[in-house]
């Protein structure tokens, strides 16, 4: 249920970063895959996060250089805005830890590797 609702929250996000950077994709080619290493822990006492994984999108139109650096900046700020509202059930609040976003374009192909981190 939660990995379905991270999946769902990270997807959605993708395409309105991609709308917003003008960035042509097909929708229903989008890739996300969680790695080894992803963890989901909120219980009442050891609340921690992992998502370790990758964003894979064709593109209809190769992106500028401008375009990438803009789409790298917007992608680090999405995982501290996602964390200002997560609610724990005991009003604990998760911090940020790690946000490493990696993005790489080729003219047919955009890839975003991230590793995020919250405890």
């Amino acid at each position: 249920m939660v990995w379905t609702q991270f999946r769902r929250l990270l997807l959605g996000t993708m395409v309105e970063i991609f709308q917003g950077q003008g960035i042509s994709t097909d929708v229903a080619e989008l890739e996300l895959d969680f790695h080894e290493g992803s963890e989901f822990k909120v219980p009442r006492l050891d609340n921690y996060m992992r998502f370790k994984g990758h964003v894979r999108a064709p593109l209809s139109a190769p992106l500028s250089d401008g375009t990438i650096a803009t789409l790298e900046r917007d992608l680090r700020q999405v995982w501290p805005d996602l964390l200002r509202v997560v609610k724990i059930p005991i009003g604990d609040r998760l911090e940020n830890v790690k946000n490493r976003v990696r993005v790489q374009a080729t003219p047919e192909e955009l890839r975003i590797e991230f590793d995020l981190v919250a405890d």
